[in-house]
This record gives C-alpha cells, structure tokens and sequence, in this order.
C-alpha cells in the first residue's frame, strides 16, 4: 500500500494472503533515541542537546568522555562551561566503569 495513503504511512506491503506488513519503527531512529537516552544521563543535556550531540557523532558517553572541549563547543548552544562540565562527568563515569571492570 502506498504511504501517501492517509493512515497508511508505516505500511511496507501486503503480503500474498492478504496481511499487511507493519513497519514497526526505523531501527535507525530507535537507535539514535538510545544514544540520546544514553547521554541524558549527564547533567545538562536534555532531548535537543543529545540529539546535537548524536548528530556530531558523540553518541555515546565514552565519546563525550574522549572529545576535546573545543570540538564539543562547536556544538550549537554549547558554551564552554557546559562543554566542560559534561566532559568532566562523563571522564568520572567512563573511569569508574573502567575501574569496576579490572579485578586488581
């Protein structure tokens, strides 16, 4: 079925007998609001700044956690402050993970 059809947008096909194929979601799409969920975990960053974020290509904290404060204040509405701030916690996250991982 076409998804130009009112109230049809998410159908793929209709199948031989007659059932229609339902996209349930782009998986794309479900994996950047993942990414995003992800980095809502640090102070500061809420849906528009994660989604700037993923769109950058720091989706993930560890990421975040590696970037240059200038790289991160290239980001639209990211001042230095907060640019700082949010790679300060997400160094703390990323170290305690990688402390909790080692059996030393």
């Amino acid at each position: 079925m076409p998804a130009d059809l009112p109230g049809h947008a998410n159908c793929n096909s209709i199948s031989t007998d007659g059932k229609m194929s339902i996209n349930q979601g782009n998986s794309e799409e479900n994996s950047m609001n993942e990414q995003r969920g992800e980095l809502t975990r640090l102070k500061g960053i809420g849906a528009v700044l994660s989604r700037r974020l993923v769109e950058a290509s720091y989706d993930t904290i560890a990421k975040v956690a590696a970037a240059e404060e200038k790289g991160l204040e290239r980001i639209d509405a990211m001042t230095p402050k907060k640019a700082r701030d949010i790679a300060t916690q997400a160094r703390k996250i990323t170290g305690e993970a990688e402390k909790n991982r080692h059996s030393w």
